[in-house]
């Protein structure tokens, strides 16, 4: 999408510097992902203390230690 849009020219460019990223556009564009990632994590932090999570300990296992469940894996 086209669009123009008028920037501080000190702010740009301490963001230009501090990325390391070429181009006014770069900049723009990780500032926009950076913003949706941050409103996202808010949004998650928002459910603290609102979702319940039970965790069985034997169950857990089960998922990360396959050689130990089906017995393929080297003794």
């Amino acid at each position: 999408m086209r669009t123009n849009i008028d920037i501080d020219k000190a702010p740009m460019s301490q963001a230009l510097q501090a990325t390391g990223l070429k181009t006014k556009r770069a900049v723009v564009e990780e500032g926009l992902r950076l913003l949706i990632k941050l409103k996202k994590q808010k949004e998650i932090l928002r459910l603290a203390g609102k979702v319940r999570w039970h965790v069985d300990s034997d169950e857990s296992h089960l998922g990360r230690d396959s050689e130990h469940v089906t017995g393929s894996g080297p003794s």
